[in-house]
């Protein structure tokens, strides 16, 4: 019973943290997210914290194109590869840590991860991860975006008759 007690002071513990960085960093998000149900409360703000926590790393105008991509590939490695744990604490590129340069939020992502719910706690990670790897692209790339005809010319199925059914 005492173990249990002290699961759920923690819980709590978590939440209130989370909660306090969530409203530190964004008081516009913060305000529907605490008004939301316990269960679904923690894992929409697991998913704002993370997402705010490499959002960090790709804006951050003190680190170089390279270093931010390095650093956000690193997050999104950790995460791809959690299972019942994610840890992120790592923040050095070829021996220069760059933890000073990063704000509570990023520095603390093992813990936003870790916040999730067991039954949402993948999805998070993954779809951190997922922009995490597409952040590092661009910072790489200088956020130069190429097109192509592919995707500027009308494709054949944009052609075609639609094959939903109509709504009137």
């Amino acid at each position: 019973a005492e173990y249990m007690g002290n699961k759920k002071n923690r819980q709590m513990s978590s939440v209130k943290t989370a909660m306090q960085v969530l409203k530190e960093t964004s008081r516009t998000f913060y305000i529907p997210i605490a008004g939301l149900p316990t269960g679904l409360k923690e894992a929409v703000a697991s998913a704002y914290l993370c997402m705010r926590a490499i959002d960090e790393v790709e804006d951050n105008e003190k680190l170089d194109g390279r270093v931010k991509a390095t650093i956000l590939r690193k997050m999104s490695y950790a995460l791809q590869g959690g299972r019942d744990t994610v840890k992120i604490d790592d923040f050095s590129v070829n021996g220069v840590d760059y933890r000073s340069a990063l704000p509570e939020v990023t520095l603390r992502v093992s813990e936003w991860a870790m916040f999730a719910p067991n039954e949402i706690a993948p999805r998070v990670w993954d779809s951190t991860a997922t922009m995490a790897d597409r952040m590092a692209f661009w910072s790489e790339n200088n956020w130069t975006i190429k097109t192509c005809l592919l995707y500027t010319s009308p494709s054949p199925r944009d052609r075609q008759k639609s094959r939903m059914p109509s709504s009137a």
